[in-house]
């Protein structure tokens, strides 16, 4: 971990709307064998600034 990973957040509140705006990326051969037409998505939680899926429900809680 770098020394700039450790300094506070220049805008906290920027920092907290990217809480919940993570993207959903196609995945594009699960299941492709047996439901060709249907498309799975997955939500890439690692894009929230905790790196967890916990960011949310912490933030509802402070």
């Amino acid at each position: 971990m770098t020394s700039d990973a450790l300094l506070p957040a220049a805008d906290p509140d920027a920092l907290l709307r990217t809480i919940g705006n993570t993207p959903l990326i196609p995945l594009r051969r699960v299941g492709a064998e047996f439901a060709p037409r249907v498309r799975i998505f997955a939500k890439a939680e690692w894009f929230n600034p905790g790196g967890s899926v916990k960011d949310r429900p912490a933030y509802r809680m402070i």
